[in-house]
């Protein structure tokens, strides 16, 4: 895949649950795109040294702890994990418009069953380079749709009314 200027960013703690590696090592076949790692942790200097062993330090930018919101409008939002508890940046990934690549894990095939999500394998770097372009594919009908159903007012509405029922 070739795209010139195309942004992909993940954001999570530096560690091996949330996988940021399996994105370094795709980079290589992504000619033309950058990443943006939000986060920091343990890891981070080994990720480092991937990027430098791999040839792609000059395309991933580690931006460290991310304090603000206006990330969501910077290119393909991936979220990596082998484990995770519930989600809540790729529920806000989803909810701002971006678009967007999960982790075929449980989690996200429960939270984010619907036809238009795209799931790559988190243990196969070729497999996420594959879905990159579906991900770049997403229409505005697809994102209008994850925008509406994961937006911040949408978990609002749905706990009260699950706080309602309990009543």
């Amino acid at each position: 895949l070739q795209s010139m200027n195309s942004r992909l960013f993940t954001i999570g703690g530096l560690n091996h649950y949330k996988n940021h590696e399996v994105i370094i090592k795709a980079l290589p076949h992504l000619d033309g795109f950058i990443l943006d790692i939000y986060g920091e942790g343990p890891l981070e200097q080994y990720l480092r040294q991937l990027s430098i062993n791999l040839g792609v330090s000059d395309r991933v930018n580690f931006q460290g702890y991310l304090d603000n919101d206006l990330i969501w409008f910077s290119g393909i939002y991936i979220h990596s994990s082998v484990s995770e508890g519930f989600g809540n940046a790729a529920c806000e990934a989803l909810g701002n418009g971006s678009k967007f690549l999960l982790s075929d894990i449980k989690v996200n095939r429960e939270l984010f069953a619907y036809q238009s999500s795209v799931f790559f394998n988190p243990h196969d770097e070729m497999d996420l380079v594959q879905k990159i372009g579906s991900a770049l594919c997403l229409n505005s009908e697809d994102l209008a749709f994850h925008r509406k159903n994961y937006s911040l007012s949408a978990f609002i509405t749905k706990w009260k009314d699950l706080i309602q029922k309990e009543k």
